[in-house]
C-alpha cells in the first residue's frame, strides 16, 4: 500500500514537473553561464591586478541571478495558475443558444 502511495506521488510530481523543466534548465543553465563569466572574470582581474571593478562584477552577477530567478518564478507562476481550457458546447447554432431547453421528442417534430 505504501509502494503504491509512492508511486502515485512520483507519478503526480511527474507530469506536474514535465510543463516546467524546460524552463527550470533554461534558468538553470544561465545561471550557471553568469556564474562561470564571473569567475573567469575574477581569475582575469586577478592575473591583471585590475581590482577597481571586482566589487562592481558582484553586484552586476547577483542583479543577473535575480532577473534570472524572477524570470524563471513568474513564468512558473504563470503556467500553474492558467486555468483548464473550457469545452466548447456541441452545438453552437443561433436557435440552440435562443431557445428553452426542449425534450427530444419536441426536436424531432420540427
Amino acid at each position: 500500500m505504501l509502494r503504491l502511495i509512492k508511486y502515485g506521488f512520483l507519478l503526480r510530481l511527474l507530469f506536474w514537473s514535465r510543463s516546467i523543466l524546460p524552463d527550470f534548465l533554461k534558468a538553470a543553465l544561465a545561471a550557471l553561464l553568469v556564474l562561470y563569466v564571473h569567475s573567469e572574470y575574477l581569475t582575469w582581474a586577478s592575473l591583471v591586478s585590475h581590482s577597481a571593478t571586482i566589487a562592481i562584477s558582484f553586484v552586476i552577477k547577483n542583479l543577473a541571478l535575480a532577473v534570472i530567478f524572477a524570470i524563471c518564478f513568474f513564468r512558473l507562476k504563470q503556467k500553474t495558475s492558467d486555468p483548464l481550457p473550457q469545452p466548447k458546447p456541441a452545438m453552437e447554432s443561433k436557435e440552440f443558444q435562443d431557445s428553452a431547453p426542449r425534450s427530444r421528442l419536441d426536436r424531432m417534430i420540427d
